[in-house]
């Protein structure tokens, strides 16, 4: 259906990038994710924190041999990307947008269904969708793999202080406000009198 939603949308093509053209593509996935709903939570690659970390690291990727960036264009406009590192026969998707104009087309998914079939046509043994238990990531495999979050702060002082709230004041704050919330109501059936 997706396929169908999106075709009449226009003519959609694939593109892969690996070493060359990168830059390119990069703006093509910034302006992707400025146009997502990742624009509202401060993290789409417009922002100049993820637009500086994955530019450094896209540059790295490429001159590694790492690098495989996605590209769904419909009628020659970027409209879906997925940014991934590869290395010995895995892959690792850190990041995925859609332009939300075109969210009814699953622009996205039809993306992730012909990098999926490309992908395992090359021989590909591991391929990880990233972080977060989403439901759709169910329906592609009958195995999984637990994937770990590394967190690092700067040497620095307002690093030292993010450290600070993170490990050790929001878990207290979480504690106290558990301890304080009052509980939910809990529904006690009526009890009925037997006649």
């Amino acid at each position: 259906l997706s396929r169908n939603r999106l075709a009449r949308a226009g003519e959609v093509s694939i593109e892969r990038v690996e070493r060359s053209g990168w830059q390119a593509a990069l703006e093509d996935a910034t302006r992707i994710s400025a146009a997502s709903w990742k624009r509202h939570t401060g993290n789409s690659l417009d922002q100049p924190g993820p637009r500086a970390t994955f530019a450094a690291l896209t540059e790295w990727a490429a001159g590694a041999g790492h690098l495989s960036l996605w590209l769904l264009r419909v009628d020659g406009r970027a409209v879906a990307f997925e940014y991934q590192l590869r290395g010995e026969g895995r892959v690792y998707a850190l990041r995925s947008d859609f332009d939300e104009s075109l969210g009814e087309a699953s622009p996205g998914s039809q993306l992730n269904l012909r990098l999926l079939e490309t992908l395992f046509t090359e021989g590909l043994s591991a391929y990880y969708f990233g972080p977060g238990g989403n439901a759709y990531k169910q329906r592609w495999t009958e195995d999984s793999d637990p994937v770990w979050t590394l967190r690092a702060w700067s040497p620095t002082a307002r690093g030292r202080a993010v450290h600070a709230f993170e490990t050790r004041w929001r878990p207290r704050l979480r504690a106290l406000r558990d301890r304080w919330r009052v509980p939910a109501a809990v529904a006690v059936p009526e009890s009925r009198e037997e006649k």
